[in-house]
């Protein structure tokens, strides 16, 4: 018995052991040793790090679009007034670039001023849709033209005025347009809001910043498009057989290394005081001075004051959108004070977005043209005709 007794104690003490080496040993593969925890830190650096590089490799991606289109859209935030609207369509292989600008206003009739143009080869070759942005302002309604002049002028509102060679001015599209029109914050700024705040969503990429996580000048360096457009439009009364001359100027040109991107048109209308003396049966009496006009659409104000910046990069289908928010200044002009014009600031929002297209730009060919020399003189032959 008491060999049976020690025989059954060893084989417990055995047992046991063999039990508690086996956990000991599963205890042992569960917990993570010093040199194994180094590698899952460094691959969760990585993974963050390798997400801004991948969002920037994309971004140079994006600039290798041969074909794309851009819209900006400008609104009022005091009322959400549409204050302007702006479609470029571009061919960076041909350098061709087709704009439609829209400018709105609740100050002017009519309310909606339209500016088109095309140009070819990097701007060798500009043309604007000259009579149908008079006929937007209502130009050709003024009392200094005949009766019904606008409606005369109506067949050639698809036409386009070619711009004269000497007036295209310090072109800054004659390499890469697309350089100069995409609207991207200084590389090294991005990136340093990005470590924080840029995030990945099924294959999208999404950030947005307010106020003081924006850093200070954000677009500092950027090189953007500053277009602007003049027309000088002379109307006179020949001292030789009362015939009316008209001139029409042109000028486009293009102002380098602005950080934000800005589209002018600006007007400048002269006719004389004597064009009714002259011509009686053809003119009236000036009530009001001509017709000037200066619009403008740009967003200098809002980056200078920027509250609000969000971005949104779809990298398949390569569809680039951002959102700014900022404050503009502008003078607030009491014609019932003698007081001293009042400078206000006023919220505003551009809407930004950049796609690939395949839409083809009109060629020159068939495009409907006319050079200036054409319109004089078709014009001219018009106000002097009988109503």
């Amino acid at each position: 018995m008491k060999n049976l007794a020690k025989k059954i104690f060893f084989g417990f003490v055995l047992i046991l052991f063999f039990a508690l080496s086996t956990m000991a040993q599963m205890i042992i593969a569960v917990t993570p040793s010093n040199a194994s925890q180094e590698p899952v830190i460094n691959s969760i650096e990585d993974e963050s790090t390798v997400s801004v590089e991948a969002f920037n490799r994309a971004i140079d991606r994006m600039l290798e679009m041969d074909q794309y289109q851009v819209s900006m859209k400008w609104t009022d935030l005091t009322d959400n007034h549409l204050m302007g609207q702006a479609f470029l369509l571009a061919d960076e292989s041909q350098g061709d670039l087709l704009g439609r600008l829209r400018f709105f206003s609740d100050e002017f009739t009519p309310m909606t001023t339209h500016f088109n143009f095309v140009a070819y080869r990097h701007f060798e070759l500009a043309y604007v849709q000259s009579f149908k942005y008079w006929e937007s302002l209502g130009f050709f309604k003024q009392a200094f033209f005949p009766y019904l002049t606008d409606l005369r002028l109506a067949p050639f509102v698809n036409y386009y005025l070619q711009v004269d060679n000497d007036y295209l001015q310090a072109n800054p599209l004659s390499s890469n347009m697309l350089q100069s029109l995409l609207l991207l914050p200084n590389r090294d700024k991005l990136n340093q809001v990005a470590k924080d705040y840029l995030v990945k969503d099924q294959g999208n990429y999404r950030l947005s910043v307010e106020r003081l996580e924006i850093p200070a000048q954000f677009f500092e360096g950027e090189s953007l498009l500053n277009f602007t457009y003049r027309q000088d439009y002379e109307l006179n009364p020949t001292s030789k057989d009362q015939h009316l001359n008209q001139s029409i100027k042109q000028e486009m040109n293009f102002v380098k290394d602005k950080p934000y991107l800005a589209f002018n048109v600006d007007l400048n209308t002269t006719i004389s005081q004597d064009l009714a003396k002259a011509n009686p049966s053809k003119a009236r009496l000036p009530l009001l001075p001509p017709l000037s006009r200066k619009e403008s659409l740009s967003t200098a104000g809002i980056m200078d004051k920027l509250t609000k910046f969000s971005l949104d990069f779809d990298v398949k289908d390569r569809v680039y959108r951002v959102v700014l928010e900022g404050m503009t200044e502008y003078v607030d002009f009491n014609l019932l004070s003698t007081n001293t014009a009042n400078l206000q600031t006023r919220p505003v929002r551009f809407e930004y977005t950049l796609r690939p297209v395949k839409r083809p730009i009109p060629s020159l060919g068939d495009l409907p043209t006319m050079n200036q020399a054409e319109a004089n003189y078709y014009m001219e032959r018009l106000l002097e005709s009988e109503d």
